[in-house]
């Protein structure tokens, strides 16, 4: 939060994100992330835009090859661009009107 405040303060918007699972996590680790979505997901006024990536469900399994290098922490690049297509689909762009939400 104060990192948030900090960026703020200096004329940035603040996009905030989610964080997803990892092969490594282990059963405290995974509490502590729910705990940190419940933080994230409550302090809307305190960033710009959400992007909620922990609701991905392509990102949800850390052993999926398809988007989870084997080390099941690093992402290929189909979960880049997953993450890249939630943040299209979220942002508004100057001059070019609404999101693309509804």
């Amino acid at each position: 939060r104060a990192y948030w405040r900090r960026a703020r303060q200096a004329g940035y918007k603040v996009g905030a994100f989610t964080i997803i699972p990892a092969a490594t996590d282990q059963n405290n680790l995974m509490v502590r992330r729910f705990a940190l979505y419940d933080l994230i997901r409550s302090a809307p006024a305190e960033y710009d835009v959400l992007f909620d990536v922990a609701l991905l469900p392509e990102l949800q399994d850390p052993t999926n090859t398809s988007y989870f290098k084997p080390d099941g922490v690093h992402l290929t690049a189909l979960a880049s661009q997953a993450i890249a297509n939630l943040i299209n689909y979220t942002v508004i762009l100057p001059g070019v009107g609404e999101s693309k939400r509804e």
